[in-house]
């Protein structure tokens, strides 16, 4: 019967608490841009309004604020944080009376998917609270990621950073995607492990990984017992500059060498085995004696002989007549071939100092979704 009767308090409370909360954010819409600089906004002071509400041991009171921050659309990680931490204290504190203990584990598991490294403060927590925010923290699977919202990088082969942390040891990959469409391309990955720094490039050699623009980075993080996962999105701009290198030739024209030798000699080389082999002929001819010659028949052998040690002057005047040797012309050309290497040099030395005054910029929104 009690409880009937309060219930239209509990419910008009939480009314004129949300009432308060659209009032300060129109409240705070109306001030300058300048003066909100300085001014905290409506989320940070409802966080204020419910820990005030945990110290006066209005846990009660505690509880609604802390869930009417987590229903704000607009609200940061750190705030979230904040706002469960506070609703797990809400909903587990010393006195036992007040204890609303399966509450109390949801918030802490909803509080280790997003936050697994966070604590409890100090002045929020009791050792009873910790140890049951440690019990949750065992069982449940969560991740997060921590990133440098601006990150110059210098070069083609700098990398860019994003640490991730988890609860349990995880599998982590990083992918990028187009915000304007697109195949997600894989950076990194890492296994195993609870606490790491992903890294990623934004150059394949010389050509553009991520060429400039918006686009979603990705980590999926998989527990390695149960297989949970858990997909954190952050918004990155890429902003680079290709490049302009110079053509490296690999090898030089050789239509600017100068020929190193004159053009072989080869008629006479023919002339030579030609008359070597008439020669041949006419000797064998010649010294035969002239009693064999009345009585045998010439048999031809010393036609063939001649043939083949003419064939043999020729071939061998025609294979070993390389012609003679230009000194300055081979001065020359090795001049050009040292003059060729030293450009190539010079030329991969320009380049890959051009690679090295790159400078590219990465923007990440810290803020997950």
């Amino acid at each position: 019967m009690m409880l009937q009767a309060v219930m239209p308090l509990i419910k008009d409370a939480h009314r004129m608490l949300r009432a308060f909360l659209l009032l300060s954010a129109a409240m705070f819409a109306a001030i300058p841009a300048a003066a909100q600089e300085v001014a905290p906004s409506p989320i940070t002071g409802l966080l204020r309004v419910a820990r005030s509400f945990l110290a006066d041991l209005r846990y009660f009171e505690a509880d609604s604020v802390a869930r009417l921050v987590l229903e704000q659309s607009s609200l940061r990680r750190l705030q979230r944080v904040q706002a469960l931490q506070i609703l797990a204290s809400a909903n587990y504190p010393e006195e036992v009376g007040q204890q609303r203990t399966d509450s109390a584990v949801a918030v802490l598991e909803r509080l280790t998917r997003v936050a697994p490294e966070s604590r409890l403060p100090r002045q929020l927590s009791w050792p009873g609270l910790d140890s049951l925010a440690r019990e949750v923290s065992r069982r449940t699977f969560g991740a997060s990621t921590t990133v440098v919202e601006q990150q110059v990088l210098t070069g083609l082969n700098e990398r860019a950073l994003l640490d991730v942390s988890s609860s349990r040891p995880a599998d982590f990959l990083l992918t990028a995607r187009p915000l304007s469409g697109g195949i997600p391309v894989p950076l990194d990955s890492i296994s195993a492990t609870t606490q790491a720094t992903l890294r990623f490039r934004l150059f394949d050699g010389d050509k553009p990984l991520l060429p400039k623009g918006e686009y979603e980075l990705i980590v999926l993080a998989r527990d390695r017992v149960t297989a949970d996962s858990i997909v954190i999105r952050h918004r990155v701009v890429v902003d680079i500059t290709t490049p302009d290198l110079l053509p490296v030739p690999n090898a030089i024209d050789t239509s600017q060498l100068m020929p190193e030798r004159t053009r072989p000699s080869r008629t006479k080389a023919i002339v030579a085995g030609a008359l070597t082999a008439l020669g041949t002929a006419v000797f064998a001819s010649a010294f035969r004696d002239p009693d064999i010659k009345s009585q045998v028949a010439a048999d031809g052998r010393a036609v063939g002989w001649g043939i083949v040690l003419g064939a043999g002057v020729a071939a061998g005047g025609w294979l070993l007549d390389k012609g003679v040797l230009l000194p300055a012309n081979v001065e020359a050309n090795a001049k050009a071939q040292s003059d060729f290497a030293q450009q190539r040099e010079m030329t991969i030395a320009e380049n890959e100092r051009r690679r090295t005054a790159v400078r590219s910029s990465v923007m990440i929104n810290p803020e997950p979704y």
